[in-house]
């Protein structure tokens, strides 16, 4: 079988990409590529022409993002359907809009010790929010500092703490369901925020966009999240009452 012209060698896109085969293979791996388009025999396949945007996509997530390969993999597949179409608009939305996120990474970043003064967390909930990947430590392993948006998930833990909630009842780990299900919700939010927008006139300038998709959004999941929890509570306590007006 031949393939057709169109269609890229894998040492190909490591030439446009700047990336190595071995690199790209580990990305395939790894579930950060789709497989090759086509399969000629066993050791021979190509690529078509997505793959070269995709590539760099994980490579500036990746090495100037410093996102995790979770995440990564998360936004790169997303669900949408036509999901080679959304990576062009994913590289012109970073970089158009993801320069108005930086706010949260300027100032001075918090030393751990001045960190846990200021919130007064016992050590460990510091520990386990860092290995739970729910906070990331910068800098060097002996003085780590923290960014602003760390620094605040640290402070809400804390209140969480100074009103009785101990570890017992709240542990740090329950964090890691909220992770969950909100990796996969962004994922799907800057997919389909990046096809909406791709090629169109914004409505707003870039910085107000991303504060309206993040904070307003925030406060409509913040109530969806209430009314669901008043729904499901409402339906376990009509329960009883049902099930005896069946006897």
């Amino acid at each position: 079988m031949t393939a057709p012209e169109d269609l890229l060698k894998i040492s190909e896109l490591a030439r446009r990409t700047g990336v190595s085969v071995g690199t790209i293979r580990f990305y395939i791996r790894e579930g950060l590529l789709p497989r090759p388009t086509m399969k000629t025999s066993r050791n021979m396949a190509y690529y078509d022409e997505s793959f070269v945007a995709r590539i760099k996509l994980v490579r500036r997530l990746q090495e100037e993002r410093r996102l995790p390969l979770s995440m990564i993999r998360s936004i790169v597949s997303g669900s949408a359907d036509d999901e080679a179409d959304a990576v062009p608009s994913l590289v012109e939305l970073e970089a158009k809009a993801i320069t108005a996120l930086a706010a949260e990474k300027e100032g001075e970043a918090i030393g751990e010790r001045e960190l846990l003064e200021r919130t007064g967390i016992d050590r460990q909930d510091l520990d386990d929010l860092r290995a739970l990947e729910i906070i990331t430590a910068q800098g060097s392993a002996r003085a780590p500092k923290y960014l602003r948006v760390d620094a605040a998930i640290v402070e809400a833990v804390a209140r969480v703490r100074a009103l009785g909630l101990s570890r017992e009842l709240f542990p740090a780990s329950d964090l890691s369901i909220y992770l969950h299900a909100l990796r996969a919700l962004v994922a799907e939010e800057v997919s389909l925020f990046a096809k909406r927008t791709r090629g169109r006139d914004l409505p707003l300038p870039p910085d107000r966009l991303v504060d309206a998709a993040v904070n307003l959004m925030g406060d409509l999941i913040r109530h969806l999240r209430k009314k669901l929890i008043v729904e499901l509570m409402t339906g376990i306590a009509e329960r009883p009452a049902k099930r005896a007006r069946r006897r």
